[in-house]
Formats: C-alpha cells, structure tokens, sequence
C-alpha cells in the first residue's frame, strides 16, 4: 500500500510539474527590454526566460575593483573605455542579454538603436571579464564563453578565479582561433594590459593548503 501511495504522489509531481512548464510564457526580447528599463534590479534575458541576477560578494566586488583600476591606469592613454557590470550587452547569436562584470571597448561605442526608456545596450565589446566563484565557474567556461567567442568584435575574453590566484585568457589571433592561457604567477595578460597577479588580488587573502587541513 506504500509503495502505490509513493508511485501516486509521484505522478502528481510530474503532473503539476509539467503543468508549471507549460505555464511559463515565452518572453520577447521587446518584452524584456521594456521591463528592465524600469526595473530596480538587474536581470538578464536567456532565450526566452528572464534570469535575476544575484548579488555579488565582497571578495568578487574587490576583485572587480581591483581589476577595474588597473585597466584604467593601463588604458587611459589609449582610445578605450572600461565599464562596469551595469552595462547591458547583447549576445545576438544566442539570443541573450547579459551583464558582463567588466566590460572594455577599444574603438567606438556600439549601442542598439532603439533605447527601452533610456536602456543602453552595448554590441561591441573588446574585451569581457567574467569574475567565477565555485558556483559559476562551470557556465563561465562552457555555454556563456561560448555565446561571448561568437561577438565579432571581442578580442579577448577571461575569467578571474574569486577562489585562488588563477586567470585564465581566451585571446584571438590573427587568424580569428582563441587562444586559451593559463596565469597563476606573477602577471597575466590582458589585452594590451600586463597585470600583476597581486594586484588584481590586492588586500584578498587564500587559505593555503596547509591552512585548510
């Protein structure tokens, strides 16, 4: 008799699962500008589906800031523009819109003709740093770094560990292949930019491994 309440509950399961999903509306991409134009957070639009954002942690901000003033200082000189994680980018080959953590354009800006209520949306990234954590590592290096290669005008793409001092490039050569490398020393290269690893870590302390046993 358990057993059959059991096999029961979870048909009703499925059922009301299944029901959930073919519930759930189909967003336009219209529809979604419309709304983060008014919006008091940030979300980011996946093909369909509207994704919030989560807050960051302090590590991830420092790093963010860190990184931020060092490209600054290296690109100051030089026609480019560094831009926060406030600034919307279309990846229209994969039908999204998403909100890098750092941003560098090297040329003119490109912005989407139709504003959403004074919504800027960028098309024309140079460069674009995503900060991982543990828990988005994954996405970073797999369907997100995909959607980012496939921008014409982006250059480099890469992605600053939040856990240990690790940076990891994806730059484009002449022949338009990325090419990945790996920095866990002294500096890493970022675009144009050499980068002490200490200063993109600047004031964050890693347990080392003797100190998490």
């Amino acid at each position: 008799m358990a057993i059959k309440d059991k096999r029961e509950e979870e048909k009703l399961r499925i059922s009301k699962s299944s029901k959930k999903a073919k519930k759930e509306k189909f967003i336009s991409k219209e529809e979604y500008l419309d709304k983060e134009a008014l919006s008091e957070t940030k979300n980011e639009y996946h093909n369909g589906k509207i994704v919030a954002m989560a807050g960051a942690q302090e590590i991830h901000n420092r790093i963010v800031g860190n990184l931020m003033g060092e490209l600054y200082a290296c690109l100051k000189a030089k026609n480019c523009q560094v831009y926060p994680s406030d600034f919307l980018l279309y990846l229209a080959e994969c039908e999204k819109y998403v909100y890098p953590d750092i941003t560098v354009v090297c040329d003119t800006v490109e912005l989407a003709e139709e504003k959403r209520k004074g919504l800027e949306v960028l098309l024309n990234p140079s460069i674009v740093i995503e900060v991982a954590s543990e828990s988005t590592a994954e996405y970073d290096l797999s369907e997100k770094m995909q959607c980012y290669l496939k921008l014409k005008s982006l250059k480099n793409y890469v992605i600053v560990s939040s856990e240990r001092k690790l940076v990891i490039t994806y730059s484009k050569d002449k022949d338009g292949e990325f090419k990945v490398k790996t920095y866990n020393e002294e500096e890493a290269i970022i675009g144009d930019c050499k980068i002490k690893l200490d200063d993109i870590y600047r004031k964050i302390g890693f347990e080392t491994e003797e100190g998490k046993k």
